[in-house]
């Protein structure tokens, strides 16, 4: 059986994902996002990876609180986007 013809790959085979850095005081760790998709998921996986609780911090980009119901698109990320992790009690993960 000759081989299946596949179509080359394309800018935008991926264009509906971003990678992001969650950048703490003492570690950073890197996600590829899907824009759509809320943060949520990626800030309590940070948390839980400095020993905390999402609601013990703040998630910072460019220099405004974002909640977890935000996305990569509607705070209008773009790929290699840092998001600032702070916490409440001392300023910092």
């Amino acid at each position: 059986m000759p081989p299946r013809a596949t179509s080359p790959p394309t800018e935008d085979d991926n264009s509906d994902k971003i990678k992001v850095c969650f950048h703490g005081q003492t570690q950073r760790l890197f996600f590829s996002l899907k824009k759509t998709i809320k943060l949520k998921k990626a800030m309590t996986t940070f948390c839980k990876s400095s020993g905390g609780n999402v609601l013990d911090f703040e998630f910072l980009f460019e220099g405004e609180v974002i909640s977890q119901n935000s996305t990569p698109l509607s705070l209008g990320m773009s790929d290699g986007d840092t998001i600032d992790v702070k916490s409440k009690n001392d300023g910092g993960c």
